[in-house]
């Protein structure tokens, strides 16, 4: 069956070219009536102790929150911020947690009320420098857990990594109420997406630098620009797009629950080169895979011994520019 093909943008491995990555100092914080006389106008209410960011407040555009990114259902969404405006930008951000056995809750709402160390990276945009800056707000959880506070800039994932990767203190200031806030200065609008020229801003305790050794698990949150202009317009996938060379393929999944094993079969469609496509699963690729001409009838037996019911296996075109993921069809493993 032919399932409709969902690309995997890079997000979170980009950011803005040429950024100037200053630290700004601490804003005033002017307070402003509300519901709250003491709340911040940034902030606004969500319960007992806790505030839900309110980004519009500090930018000059207004801004909006979608938790759905383009991204397969098998791999957790990276939420977005979409800020009006000509050109529009759309920023990702997610958490940053280098040990499992830890979390960060990356989220507009800061909770100061549990145990949980709350943090939220909010770009704002400043029409009068035109350019943007990163305010970072963080509950006290977070805040006291924490020895170092630093803001990162740089592309940490991009083949062509001409620019280090820069390091500022986060100088936070108790904001209102167990809430702290920092900020960093970050650039214009880019002008390209294209993740080989773009830059991330990090919060994190421990610094980017490959070559330190770790006293501390990396925890924090991320942000980067994965869109400026309108949307890309969703393309046919029942016609040829030369733009598009991934196969239009029709894959058939047979399952062998004595063996833990997948056979992939090319039922119908193109040949296509088995280094242009990866089997895998959302932690990693599978031991085996295509190799050579692949036409229709050819299969692959892959094992999957380890592989919990319910996560996908899936099918994945890469292309001979590796530039995008496209997925081609996909097999939910059975109860």
């Amino acid at each position: 069956m032919v399932r409709r093909r969902q690309l995997l943008l890079a997000t979170l491995a980009a950011g803005a070219a040429g950024t100037a990555g200053c630290v700004s100092d601490a804003p005033s914080d002017e307070r402003a009536d509300n519901n709250d006389e003491d709340t911040p106008s940034d902030l606004e209410p969500a319960g007992d102790g806790a505030y839900r960011v309110d980004i519009t407040a500090r930018s000059d555009r207004s801004a909006s929150i979608d938790d759905v990114s383009h991204r397969p259902s098998w791999i957790d969404p990276i939420r977005e911020l979409s800020y009006a405006g000509d050109p529009e930008v759309v920023w990702g951000y997610d958490s940053l947690e280098a040990d499992n056995s830890s979390s960060v809750a990356v989220d507009p709402v800061i909770d100061t009320t549990d145990d949980a160390e709350h943090v939220f990276l909010a770009p704002a945009y400043d029409a009068d420098a035109g350019s943007w800056n990163i305010h970072a707000y963080v509950d006290e959880a977070y805040y006291e857990a924490r020895d170092t506070h630093r803001f990162w800039i740089g592309r940490p994932y991009a083949e062509l990594r001409e620019d280090p990767v820069r390091g500022y203190e986060a100088a936070f200031t108790e904001h209102h109420d167990g809430v702290y806030h920092a900020t960093v200065e970050y650039d214009e609008t880019p002008e390209d997406t294209d993740p080989n020229l773009l830059s991330q801003v990090w919060l994190t305790n421990w610094p980017v630098d490959r070559t330190a050794e770790r006293s501390e698990p990396m925890l924090g949150a991320a942000v980067a620009v994965t869109r400026v202009g309108p949307p890309p317009t969703n393309p046919d996938y029942d016609e040829v797009d030369e733009d598009d060379p991934a196969p239009m393929v029709d894959l058939l999944f047979e399952y062998d629950p004595d063996a833990k094993t997948v056979t992939v079969v090319h039922e119908g469609g193109p040949a296509f080169r088995g280094d242009h496509v990866q089997v895998g699963f959302e932690g990693g690729l599978t031991e085996e895979q295509f190799s050579g001409e692949v036409t229709a009838g050819d299969s692959l037996t892959v094992e999957v011994p380890s592989a919990d019911p319910g996560v996908y296996l899936a099918v994945t075109w890469r292309g001979p520019e590796q530039e995008h993921t496209i997925v081609l069809d996909r097999f939910q493993i059975p109860e």
